[in-house]
């Protein structure tokens, strides 16, 4: 089949706060005018492409999923290396049928994808797709060669927090019929076929740089088991949207992650423990130490301290100096049941250099040994974003 429709897509490394620091290469659509185009800063190159689906693949060795765009030329960007645009021309009005609430009030917009050609080369969309081209056949059970469900498992709007949500849905008699959805009531799992390949209208309803994460799951022929995917991220940039600079937890965690572990928040998001040692990525970050390896090198550790020939309980541990959005406070409690724990930790000594944008720092508690021999002390992390 000769395709006509072209979109848009930003090709780079991606992760929970996009970097521009790689270059990223722009898919441009021959539609769009000048004036419809994003705006776009240094390290971006221009490339123009036709149709592109969402393109599932299977690896039957490791039991792994992938899920990336898949332009009409054969070639397949990962997931967290490509952003699909969408330009103003996709603004579409809510219908007046209350069937159509789902996405916002009468007359509000949203930003549609068609499912069909025609309308896609209308709005200068992507006429963009679903496929299973990845996936062998006979592999999964269903008909004909196989099958596999698919679904939305999370959704961010990374540069307006809380904005939006994503529907795969079809038309039945003017009403929609339900697919896929990113908000709590409608139908989120549609079957489709290995091989295949098929199309749906979406929707995303507010403007911004999404992460939505999918997820897909199949039932073996071989021994009936069902195997389902870990989430699988698709970029989408709506009209107008910042590409933010990496700061802080963000730089270290592109430092630290590949890019495929950056865009899992999973593995690279702050609440994560990717090696299991008992800190968060946060912790790990605030305290100076390696997420990928465990270990308490830089973790707050107890130590007694003498100081004019008195003994102290003490406490040692490395922080940022770097991170204005980090508090940490070193507490001190002769009683377990008692909170919260006033913050009467005494610094010890000047702080010691431990390397680019970190130190050592040394606390007492305020009494003796001698004076109170039950005493506890511990450092309260706190992260106060936009500080």
């Amino acid at each position: 089949m000769k395709y006509k429709i072209v979109g848009l897509l930003f090709v780079g490394a991606i992760s929970g706060a996009i970097s521009a620091r790689a270059e990223m290469t722009v898919l441009m659509a021959t539609q769009l005018t000048e004036s419809e185009m994003p705006i776009l800063g240094a390290g971006y190159v221009p490339k123009k492409f036709s149709h592109v689906d969402l393109n599932l693949g299977y690896d039957a060795s490791t039991k792994k999923f992938s899920l990336g765009l898949r332009t009409a030329d054969g070639v397949q960007y990962t997931g967290s290396s490509a952003i699909a645009y969408v330009p103003s021309t996709q603004r579409t009005l809510v219908p007046e049928s209350s069937a159509w609430s789902f996405l916002g009030v009468l007359g509000a917009t949203f930003w549609s994808f068609p499912s069909s050609e025609d309308s896609s080369t209308t709005k200068k969309a992507l006429f963009l797709g679903w496929a299973g081209y990845g996936v062998g056949s006979g592999i999964f059970e269903g008909a004909g060669i196989g099958s596999y469900d698919i679904w939305v498992h999370s959704i961010e709007n990374l540069t307006s927090l809380g904005n939006g949500d994503f529907f795969g849905y079809g038309t039945s008699g003017g009403a929609p019929v339900f697919y896929l959805s990113s908000a709590v009531g409608y139908a989120n799992k549609t079957s489709l076929a290995v091989g295949g390949h098929g199309h749906m209208n979406m929707a995303l309803t507010g403007i911004g740089l999404y992460r939505i994460q999918f997820k897909a799951s199949g039932r073996l022929v071989a021994t009936g088991e069902t195997v389902e995917s870990d989430p699988m991220p698709i970029y989408f940039g709506v009209e107008s949207w910042q590409l933010p600079v990496p700061t802080g937890y963000d730089t270290w965690k592109l430092s630290q992650f590949s890019t495929e572990q950056a865009g899992n928040p999973l593995i690279s998001g702050p609440s994560a423990d990717p090696d299991e040692d008992g800190a968060t990525n946060l912790q790990e970050y605030a305290f100076g130490e390696n997420p990928l390896a465990a270990g308490t090198v830089g973790r707050p550790t107890i130590q007694m301290v003498t100081l004019n020939g008195a003994e102290y309980l003490g406490i040692r541990f490395q922080r940022r100096t770097d991170d204005a959005t980090l508090t940490y406070e070193v507490q001190s409690t002769e009683n377990l049941a008692t909170e919260p724990w006033p913050a009467l930790g005494t610094v010890l000594g000047a702080p010691a250099n431990a390397g680019v944008g970190l130190e050592w720092v040394n606390f007492r508690a305020p009494k003796s040994i001698s004076e109170s021999d039950r005493q506890f002390l511990r450092v309260q992390l706190r992260q106060t974003p936009g500080a």
